[in-house]
C-alpha cells in the first residue's frame, strides 16, 4: 500500500519542506571521516505519516476506517480541483 505523493514537473518548482530528507551538514555521516560509522534518520515527515497511516490502517479497524474515509475524501477533492483547471 502506498499514499500517492503528487509531483508536477513545472519550471521554477518550489520544494516542500515536509518532503525533503533531514540535512545533517557537516555532521552527516557520508562527510564524516572515516564515513558511513553511523546511519541517521533520513525519512522526511511525509514518510513518517505515510508509515503511521499504514499502521494505523493495519492495527486498528475503527480509526483505519475513519482515516481511509478521509484520504478517499481528500482525493476526490483533489480530483476534482484537477477537473476544473483542466476544463
Amino acid at each position: 500500500r502506498s499514499i500517492f505523493k503528487p509531483f508536477i514537473f513545472v519550471d521554477d518548482v518550489k520544494l516542500v519542506p515536509k518532503v525533503q530528507s533531514p540535512s545533517f551538514g557537516n555532521d552527516d555521516p557520508a562527510k564524516k571521516i572515516p564515513r558511513f560509522q553511523e546511519k541517521p534518520d533520513r525519512r522526511h515527515e511525509l514518510y513518517k505519516a505515510h508509515e503511521w497511516a499504514r499502521s494505523l490502517l493495519e492495527n486498528d479497524q475503527d480509526k483505519g476506517q475513519k482515516l481511509m474515509k478521509i484520504m478517499l475524501d481528500l482525493e476526490k477533492q483533489g480530483l476534482e480541483a484537477m477537473e476544473d483547471i483542466l476544463s
